[in-house]
């Protein structure tokens, strides 16, 4: 069920559309018109779910029971490790990022640990450059990774095409 929130009430405090301090209890306003009790602790609206923290649960959860599925987890692991190999060699090496921005125009966007729209983000970069396979394959034969295959490339496409819409609402909202 969703609580309707009264706006009015909220840019306008006033004592009466305070239910939770007593009456013993004095009120005060701050200079930003914020409800303060008597031992200066604010009294904060009830707690709302924030929506990119939620959809960020929802896509890393979900992934994770995905990973149940052998044939899911196998490719999963192999393809997501040819991208850590090629993403890790850029961040390690100046001569590898240097060598892999001559040979596609750009340095590979790589992932963080802090969101997981940062992996999706990389992939998303990754996977421009994977099309023409040659280019890709030409450097991953000179930086000594195994190359990617037809089915790593269509396992990237789809998990772009499955997480957009997430990653898309996770920018809107965050």
């Amino acid at each position: 069920m969703i609580d309707t929130v009264d706006i009015e009430g909220l840019l306008n405090p006033t004592v009466s559309s305070l239910d939770i301090l007593s009456e013993d209890q004095q009120f005060y306003v701050d200079a930003d018109g914020l409800p303060i009790c008597d031992h200066n602790s604010f009294v904060l609206p009830k707690h709302q779910c924030c929506a990119a923290h939620t959809l960020n649960l929802i896509s890393s959860t979900d992934i994770r029971s995905a990973l149940e599925t052998p044939s899911y987890k196998r490719q999963s692991r192999q393809t997501f490790a040819k991208c850590n190999n090629i993403w890790n060699k850029q961040n390690r090496s100046k001569l590898v990022a240097d060598s892999i921005k001559n040979a596609i125009g750009i340095h590979l966007i790589t992932p963080n640990e802090t969101r997981w729209n940062s992996t999706f983000d990389s992939v998303k970069c990754t996977l421009k450059y994977l099309q023409p396979t040659t280019k890709i394959n030409i450097l991953c034969n000179s930086l000594k990774i195994v190359q990617f295959s037809k089915t790593d490339i269509l396992f990237l496409e789809e998990f772009v095409k499955t997480m957009s819409p997430i990653s898309i609402a996770l920018d809107t909202v965050a």
